[in-house]
């Protein structure tokens, strides 16, 4: 019999508790356990992990669950609807041939990808999908000469990168605000200054790499202790850097991880995320542990990964960082990155929908 009578889902900044009946399996859940960010089916249970099975909870089970933020709202209707805890990220899918990512924990369309032979259609489809899941928001990162299509939509233009695919052709990054109050920044006078105070940080000279501390590409066998670095930095995130095997099957794929390393601990990370058919990459997942920080490892670390970047003959980077954090800002800003423009409330991280800025250099 299964009977969890209560069990905690120690999620960003919710609470949920759920009561459940018994379900006709011969398998005990533990009834008190952090569930990790994204669900990737990873429990927490006296200090140890292991995979939950979706069948473990399923719709016999009956969940009675406290919202305590809003934001979750959907991804909490989803779980309920689909008796599964496995569905707490967002989904990245096909509209046909061009790639998007979508759900209600960004609560928003990314279109990450288009194949201009899916135009004009694919704009009807991205509104109708937003429609269906009562998305707040489309967000849009497209060539430059197909912006129009999706201006004449309704679309506005938050932010551009030259020279973004194979070196050649601009980038317009595009939002679609589809709920007017998603459109309203209160920290707008806030975000202006980081980014001055960045600016004025742009080629300034950056400090060694303290004694101590080395720098090298990550293998699969760091999956572990690079996810629980995650883990301690990030309540929640975009996409799910927690969970060991997300890790490898990116590594395997168009993710390069890297790390500094201090007596044999990980202590800070970071990733370049490869676009290999247009020749950019994303420099991202940038995260250290609380004890190094103030040793500028974030700023050696961008400087050791553009040159594996060009050795993969990627031709455009760029990052899409936070844009109230004015230690990001300025580490891309340092290493000659151009800033690019805002995004609107874009982007779920840590426990809130947040602005980004885009910065970019070509190498």
């Amino acid at each position: 019999m299964v009977q969890i009578s209560s069990l905690t889902l120690n999620y960003p900044l919710l609470l949920y508790s759920l009561v459940a009946i018994r379900n006709r399996q011969s398998h005990v859940i533990p009834t008190s356990v952090r569930f990790c960010p994204f669900g990737f089916g990873r429990l927490e249970a006296c200090g140890t992990y292991r995979r939950l099975p979706a069948c473990s909870i399923n719709s016999e089970i009956k969940l009675k669950l406290v919202l305590v933020r809003d934001l979750f709202q959907r991804r909490v209707d989803l779980c309920v609807e689909t008796g599964r805890l496995d569905c707490m990220s967002d989904t990245l899918q096909k509209l046909g041939n061009s790639q998007i990512q979508h759900g209600p924990d960004n609560n928003r369309i990314y279109l990450m990808k288009l194949d201009r032979a899916d135009l004009p259609v694919l704009i009807d489809q991205l509104n109708e999908l937003a429609a269906k899941k009562g998305y707040t928001k489309i967000f849009a990162k497209v060539p430059a000469s197909h912006a129009s299509a999706f201006i004449a939509n309704g679309y506005r233009r938050e932010g551009s990168i030259p020279q973004f695919h194979n070196g050649e052709t601009d980038a317009a990054f595009l939002g679609k605000f589809i709920d007017p109050a998603r459109e309203i920044t209160p920290q707008r006078d806030e975000i202006e200054k980081i980014i001055i105070l960045a600016q004025s940080k742009n080629g300034s000279p950056i400090k060694p790499l303290p004694d101590g501390y080395t720098l090298r590409p990550a293998v699969e066998a760091d999956a572990a202790e690079l996810a629980e670095v995650y883990r301690q930095v990030f309540t929640s995130y975009p996409f799910p850097i927690h969970d060991p095997d997300y890790l490898i099957e990116t590594m395997r794929n168009h993710v390069c991880y890297f790390v500094a390393e201090k007596d044999g601990k990980i202590a800070a990370a970071s990733s370049g995320e490869m676009d290999k058919e247009n020749r950019n990459a994303e420099m991202t997942d940038f995260a250290t542990l609380p004890e190094h920080l103030g040793n500028g490892l974030a700023v050696h670390l961008l400087k050791f990964m553009e040159p594996e970047m060009r050795k993969r003959n990627i031709a455009t980077l760029y990052t899409i960082a936070r844009a109230i954090s004015p230690g990001m800002n300025i580490t891309f800003a340092k290493c000659g990155y151009i800033f690019g423009g805002t995004l609107i409330n874009n982007t779920q991280i840590s426990g809130s929908i947040e602005s980004m800025n885009l910065w970019h250099r070509t190498v």
